[in-house]
C-alpha cells in the first residue's frame, strides 16, 4: 500500500523566521528512504512550493498549492487538478482592494502577481485566477473586508492571519495581516481526495499541520498530526501532537514514526 505524507509549510515545516532546519530536512530524506511519498500541502503558490521542494531535496511527485486550489504533477509538469475563480468574484475582490487601498497577490497557473490598489488594473488574466491574497497594515480595514467576503457565498476565506482569526490585531507575524481567498469548494482536504482519485490506488495517509486551513486534511487523512503551535481545533482532533515549528516538530514526529 502506498504511504503518503502531506505536510504543511508555514508554521509547520518552517519556523517563525521562515527557516527550515537541518533536522527537518534530514528527517524528510530518511522518511522518503523508508518508502513514504511526501506531498507538500501549502497555501503558497506553485513557484514558492517548488522552491521548498528543491531546498529540502525532496523526491516529491506532487504538490498541493494555493490552499488546495491546485494539485501539480512535478514529473510531467502539469496540473492534475485546478480550480479557477469566477471572473465576477475576482472583480469583486479587486473592487475591495481599490476601496480600502490594500495590497493584493493574485495566484494564477504557475505564477504569482504581487500588486496593489494602484497597479491591479495591469493584471489582465482574470479568468486564470485560483487564489487571491489581500493584505493591509490597517487591521480594521481587513476586518471589514473579511465581513464582506463572508457574505459572498461563492467565496471562502481558506486561510487568514492569526490576528484576524482571533480578532486580535496584536497577534502579528512576519506575514502581517492577510486573507487568503478562493472558491468556496477549495480546501487542502478536497485536493487530497482529487490526488487519491488520480492515483487510483489504496494509500495510507498522514497529515501534519498547524492552521485552520489544515482542518480539511484532518477530515480525510488516516493519521493526523498537529504541531504544538497549532490552532485549538487541530490539537483537539490530533492523533499525535508533536513539538512546535520552532522546536523541529516535523523532525520529532518523523523520527518517532521510524522507530
Amino acid at each position: 500500500m502506498k504511504k503518503l505524507l502531506f505536510i504543511d509549510i508555514d508554521g509547520t515545516l518552517r519556523d517563525d523566521n521562515k527557516m527550515i532546519s537541518t533536522s527537518n530536512k534530514e528527517s524528510l530524506k530518511k522518511i522518503e528512504e523508508n518508502g513514504y511519498s511526501i506531498v507538500l500541502a501549502s497555501g503558497r503558490p506553485l513557484n514558492k512550493v517548488l522552491k521548498v521542494c528543491q531546498e529540502c531535496s525532496l523526491n516529491s511527485s506532487y504538490v498541493i498549492t494555493t490552499d488546495g486550489a491546485q494539485v501539480y504533477d512535478i514529473c510531467n509538469k502539469k496540473f492534475i487538478y485546478r480550480e479557477k475563480m469566477d471572473v465576477s468574484d475576482v472583480l469583486f475582490l479587486i473592487d475591495l482592494v481599490k476601496e480600502y487601498h490594500c495590497s493584493i497577490t493574485v495566484n494564477s497557473n504557475e505564477k504569482s502577481h504581487r500588486l496593489d490598489f494602484q497597479t491591479i488594473d495591469s493584471f489582465k488574466n482574470l479568468d486564470e485566477v485560483s487564489q487571491v491574497v489581500i493584505c493591509s497594515d490597517i487591521f480594521l480595514d481587513l476586518v471589514e473586508i473579511k465581513k464582506r467576503i463572508i457574505e459572498r457565498k461563492s467565496l471562502s476565506i481558506v486561510y487568514q492571519s492569526r490576528g484576524l482569526l482571533y480578532d486580535d490585531k496584536n497577534l502579528y507575524t512576519l506575514d502581517g495581516h492577510f486573507l487568503d481567498i478562493s472558491n468556496a469548494s477549495v480546501s487542502k482536504g478536497n485536493a487530497i481526495l482529487h490526488l487519491l482519485s488520480f492515483l487510483d490506488e489504496k494509500a495510507y495517509t498522514i497529515c501534519i499541520g498547524d492552521g485552520e486551513n489544515d482542518t480539511s486534511m484532518f477530515d480525510v487523512c488516516d493519521f493526523k498530526v498537529a504541531m504544538k503551535n497549532a490552532v485549538p481545533s487541530l490539537l483537539e482532533r490530533a492523533d499525535f501532537v508533536t513539538l512546535s515549528n520552532n522546536e523541529n516538530g516535523v523532525s520529532f514526529f518523523l523520527e518517532t514514526l521510524l522507530k
